[in-house]
Formats: C-alpha cells, structure tokens, sequence
C-alpha cells in the first residue's frame, strides 16, 4: 500500500490551518488510491495532553496515524540542520510516494533538502489531482509555470516515478472528515543532529496572507461598514485588506484563493500586484474588467448585497486560474 507524509506545522500550540489543508488535500486523493496518510508532527517538548490534542485535529482532518517527534532540539526554528535527519528516517521506513509540506516558511526550508536525500523531485506550490484513464486512478501533480505560462503536469505514483516532495498553497480545509480519535505514535529524534539556536524573532507582515486560505482584496469605493461586515463573515485564516493596507513586498498570490472586490481594486491592485498563476476571481463590470488586461474575469456577484462575496470567502464560489 503506498503512503502518504504530510508534514503538520505547530505554531503557538495549534497546528496550523494550512497543516490541516494539506491533510485534507492527501486525505481527498488517498481514499481513492488506497494510500495510508501519516500526519507528521516535529516540535519541542510538549505535554501529552497538547500532543493527544494535535493528534484529534490531524485525525479528524483526515490521517490515518500521527507520528510525532517531541524533543528540545525542535523547539527553535525548524530548518533542514535539525528537523532534516529526522524527515529523512522517517521516509526511509516509510518509503511514501509523495511528501507534502503545508504553506508557509516551512516548506521551502525543509523540502529541497529532503527531496535531494530521497533522490526525488521538489515541486513548490503544486495542486493534488487524480487522473482515470479508464484504469485505475493516478495521482498527478500540477504546477504552474510563470516563466511561460504552462502548466506541468508531474506523474506521482508511476512505474518510474521518483518520490515527489511538495508544497501546497494555503486553501479552506476540506470538507472531508477523518477519524474522530487517532492514535500517535511518539518517535525518537536522530542521535547526533544539531540543533539551531534562534537569535532573534522578528514579525513577519507577510505572514498572515502567505497563510491565508483566501484573500479578499477591496477598493478604497467599497463602503467601511461593508468592509467591517465583510471582516466579520471571514472564515477562520481568510483575510480581508483595502487597497493601501498592503504591507510593502507581499505578494498577492500566496493564498489558494485570491478574490477582488470593487472597480479601484481591481484597477489599483490585481494590474499592479497580481503573479500569473494566481486563481483570481473579480467582483466588478466592464470598466474593471477593461483595466485587467491578461487577467480574465470569471466570476462576477451580484451588485446588490454581500453574500456572493461571503460565500466566496468560504469557498463555495468558483476560482480559476488567471493568465
């Protein structure tokens, strides 16, 4: 049976919405390929109680086991000199096809080096599809290429594959529910890593939109009690700005879903802002879509009232890929 590692991030004791995501998306493909999910956790100490709690809400997100590494030497930040030998046993017992990090920091320290030690291939930012060709299903990963546009579809779990290591972005958790009680199983941290000695913490503007699992950008036209109630319907993560709150540097295509609200911001953000790739979907007439140039609009509320749009927040509104 193949396996499936996702690794799960703790950041102030919870795991993080993006972890849970990442669970759900292994989860979604594994029942149909009959694969096993492990939820993988590296922290610094915990309590058991902390650790049982973690291993409820990867369970109900969707792994088949927790697997979870509490030692000091996780405690700082995690990169590759200290949580790289543990990843890397872990993957030689378990041998799984694909390894999957949620959004975030996390990812990109930990998945080139790890992929490098499996002789497999990382692949930053990837969606989970399945493909039938009138066979059994294939797990398939899909990227898109900025450079030109393209799309590159990557086989997983073929004859020759090589063990995939991937990143995916930040998205609403899943539907999908595990089991409601899963048991972890404490592992022990490789003899002989060296652990990081964190100097300093300094705040990251940037982090609350890499992590999102949606982005409502809006207008400066689009009314204050709009935006607070647009605020208070939000989910859990999402995040709503106004064009001028944008921290300088961050880069609107972090999130799975990037959704705009309003004539000036379509004009004053997606034109300026927006990286190809980004599923975008844009709230506005013909005056708005003339200002986008190769982005297409494909969704457009109504103009009367704000549930297309709260509805879009939670992710029962279509998204797609802007050009």
């Amino acid at each position: 049976m193949a396996n499936i590692i996702v690794f799960v991030e703790v950041r102030r004791d919870e795991t993080t919405l993006a972890s849970r995501f990442a669970v759900g998306e292994a989860r979604r493909v594994a029942s149909e390929l009959g694969a096993t999910v492990y939820g993988v956790i590296a922290t610094g100490p915990a309590s058991e109680a902390a650790i049982a709690m973690h291993g409820k809400v990867i369970g109900e997100a969707g792994a088949d086991r927790v697997l979870c590494c509490a030692d000091a030497a996780l405690g700082g930040p995690l990169l590759d000199a200290e949580a790289g030998p543990f990843l890397a046993g872990l993957c030689e017992r378990l041998r799984p096809v694909l390894t999957l990090f949620p959004a975030g920091a996390v990812g990109p320290a930990l998945g080139p080096p790890l992929a490098m030690r499996l002789g497999g291939l990382f692949h930053a930012r990837a969606s989970l599809e399945l493909v039938r060709d009138g066979g059994a299903p294939r797990l398939v990963l899909r990227r898109f290429r900025a450079a030109d546009g393209a799309v590159r579809t990557l086989d997983v779990a073929g004859a020759h594959a090589r063990p995939a290591v991937a990143t995916l972005p930040a998205g609403l958790a899943s539907r999908l529910r595990g089991a409601p009680a899963v048991e972890v199983e404490m592992l022990p941290y490789p003899a002989g890593a060296s652990a990081v000695r964190e100097l300093s913490s300094e705040p990251d503007d940037g982090e609350a939109i890499e992590l999102a699992p949606a982005l409502l950008a809006v207008g400066s036209d689009v009314k204050a009690a709009d935006l607070t109630a647009l605020r208070a319907a939000a989910p859990p993560g999402a995040v709503v700005i106004r064009d001028g709150e944008r921290p300088p540097g961050i880069d609107l295509a972090c999130p799975a879903r990037m959704l705009v609200a309003g004539k000036a911001a379509a004009a004053a953000i997606v034109r300026r802002t927006l990286t190809p790739g980004t599923r975008v979907a844009v709230a506005g007439g013909k005056a708005a879509e003339k200002d986008l140039g190769r982005i297409d609009v494909i969704w457009r509320p109504a103009k009367t009232g704000l549930s297309p749009l709260v509805a879009a927040l939670n992710g029962s509104a279509r998204s797609e890929v802007a050009r």
